[in-house]
């Protein structure tokens, strides 16, 4: 359920990512500490080589699928209001969309029955 609850926590997953990150910094620059240079061009240098935080955690947000799906559920609630608002455009599309399935799929019977599948 982990997965289900990253999705409604994201504070706790904003705040573990950044503590992720701040751990790999930290790890680059005591590397860069025990090769012998001093604590401030270590962290200049360790920053240099991650880049900018702030895009590597854009980078890590956009390849969760909590994304997507709050992208998705985002898509639904305003489709949601735009049909909401106009609702006789919203019901003669969907008498439109029906009349539409239904004609089609009439055709294809009787085209499938007479022409395609003859009788034996």
């Amino acid at each position: 359920m982990r997965w289900f609850r990253r999705l409604f926590c994201k504070e706790a997953v904003e705040k573990q990512l950044d503590a992720e990150l701040c751990f790999h910094i930290e790890q680059q620059i005591s590397d860069h500490i025990a090769e012998g240079m001093n604590p401030g061009e270590a962290r200049r240098r360790a920053q240099a080589e991650f880049g900018g935080v702030e895009r590597v955690k854009e980078e890590c947000r956009d390849v969760r699928w909590e994304t997507h799906a709050d992208n998705f559920l985002r898509d639904v609630r305003y489709a949601v209001r735009t049909v909401w608002k106009s609702r006789a455009f919203a019901a003669a599309a969907m008498v439109t969309l029906a009349l539409g399935i239904g004609a089609s799929t009439a055709i294809f019977s009787a085209i499938d029955n007479v022409l395609l599948d003859p009788f034996p």
